[in-house]
């Protein structure tokens, strides 16, 4: 009887770490990682800005780059990357780069 259960919860275990690995492989993240790869041109979307206006990513591929950052209010982190990518865009916007913050 001892040497069923121990199969059984073996099986269960089996089982688990299956479901796990199966997660983590499909999950939006791992997606997200294998779509964005260097060099992969981003998907074309168009969103409004704080105006109102209409403006697609595409407007800006005369750019040598493009950085899409995407922050949120309610995120304690993005107070201070906000900052940096605003000092990194004073820093390099001349030279073609271009820094899109996108609120979440």
């Amino acid at each position: 009887m001892s040497r069923q259960r121990n199969r059984t919860m073996k099986f269960r275990a089996d089982i688990s770490i299956c479901f796990l690995i199966a997660f983590f492989s499909f999950s939006p993240v791992a997606m997200a990682q294998a779509l964005l790869q260097i060099g992969t041109q981003a998907p074309e979307f168009t969103l409004n800005d704080i105006s109102g206006k209409e403006i697609s990513l595409s407007e800006y591929s005369g750019k040598k780059a493009v950085i899409v950052m995407f922050w949120s209010t309610w995120s304690g982190k993005s107070a201070k990357a906000l900052k940096r990518f605003e000092e990194f865009q004073r820093k390099y916007g001349e030279k073609g780069v271009q820094v899109i913050g996108i609120n979440t």
